[in-house]
């Protein structure tokens, strides 16, 4: 990967940290410290040979692992999934001979005297003496696999779960008790000889003392210091919605929906009326609700000039936008010149309802506003008269 391309990809983060400084639809995912992490690398590693990849918990292999109920070892592998399957590697299960397993531990513990000017430092990892312990063989996690590691339930439910926040009602995020420190270890085993060819360690403070929920940011931060892949199925003459950077993301450790993490400008996203932060709810009337990021994608993809609505969940209501999908490669949406998005006041008028079975929420809007916006329209219609005269 180039430096430029590295540096863009790790101002991802930087953007969500800062947005989080508003309350939004992926507040409860912020890390307010950190997150710190560490690689190392075997002289063995040679990404390029991988194309397939499955996921475990340590917790399988080594008793020592804290991450161990069936709860947060889906939602927490299952992000990890995500993160890689982003990279362009795909996601096969254990039995399925993949070219690497990802090993994932996890923990959350209580962090007083917490300040702005706290350090935080990633866990040293030494080889042979620390959490990773390579299985017996890949048919061994095969058959011990009950539990669909790197899978959540399955999307076929007629009513999508919101993902209820921001809490209605507030102005302020929920005061915090206190602050959590969530560490996350990654432990990546060559297919075939089962070495250790890649670990990556992290760290970092959160307001919230679910693992699930916490640990996103560090696992996509460690996953940031691992080789991208090219995915030979996404490389397609298709249409598609250029300029929209989204990763899987939950705020109650169940739900999974594709949160937008940034929309590049003048792109055929930003004109959709996609903003940042948005929770994609649905696509062309298909729910996202616990999908895996390949499978959002393709939702994604279609036939050039096709449009579609997506269903967003914005400042605590439902909204619907319609795009249109532009031929890739095609450099028609870099120089296309066109309005910006819609405001977040305007947004809330749906273009078009997107049948999903989701119930809507709807937000009173204060008198004051009203007056003020009547006013505001009163002194438009008396400007446009004065420049007709």
């Amino acid at each position: 990967m180039t430096t430029c391309g590295r540096l863009a990809r790790l101002l991802l983060p930087g953007a969500l940290l800062a947005g989080c400084a508003s309350l939004h639809g992926l507040s409860p995912v912020t890390i307010d410290i950190g997150p710190a992490v560490r690689e190392y690398k075997s002289p063995e590693l040679s990404s390029f040979k991988y194309v397939t990849f499955s996921v475990y918990p340590l917790a399988a292999v080594n008793p020592a692992a804290t991450l161990k109920t069936e709860a947060d070892q889906r939602a927490v592998l299952f992000s990890v999934r995500n993160l890689f399957e982003r990279d362009g590697y795909r996601f096969v299960k254990m039995g399925e001979n993949p070219d690497f397993v990802v090993g994932v531990d996890a923990s959350i513990e209580f962090t007083r005297g917490v300040k702005r000017t706290t350090v935080i430092q990633a866990p040293e990892w030494q080889p042979g003496k620390t959490l990773p312990t390579p299985p017996a063989s890949l048919a061994a996690l095969a058959a011990a696999d009950t539990w669909g590691w790197g899978t959540m339930p399955d999307p076929t439910y007629a009513v999508a779960q919101l993902p209820g926040y921001p809490p209605r009602g507030r102005t302020k995020p929920p005061a915090a008790a206190g602050r959590f420190t969530a560490t996350v270890t990654l432990s990546l085993l060559d297919g075939k000889t089962l070495a250790e060819v890649w670990v990556g360690t992290g760290a970092g403070i959160s307001r919230t003392n679910d693992v699930r929920i916490a640990s996103q940011l560090v696992s996509w931060m460690i996953v940031h210091q691992f080789p991208e892949t090219a995915m030979a199925e996404l490389t397609t003459k298709g249409g598609d919605l250029p300029g929209l950077n989204f990763e899987i993301f939950t705020n109650d450790g169940h739900s999974f929906y594709p949160g937008v993490v940034r929309i590049d400008d003048h792109s055929q996203a930003w004109k959709t009326g996609i903003l940042d932060y948005d929770m994609i709810l649905g696509i062309g009337g298909d729910a996202t609700w616990n999908r895996p990021w390949l499978e959002v994608r393709r939702m994604l993809t279609g036939a050039p000039d096709s449009k579609m609505v997506l269903t967003l969940w914005r400042g605590a209501t439902q909204v619907n936008v319609e795009g249109r999908r532009v031929a890739v490669g095609s450099g028609a949406d870099v120089t296309a010149v066109a309005a910006p998005p819609l405001s977040a006041a305007d947004a809330s008028a749906p273009r078009k309802q997107a049948r999903l079975e989701i119930s809507r929420t709807t937000v009173a809007v204060d008198k004051s506003w009203a007056v003020l916006g009547g006013i505001t329209i009163a002194a438009l219609v008396a400007a446009v008269f004065t420049a007709m005269k």
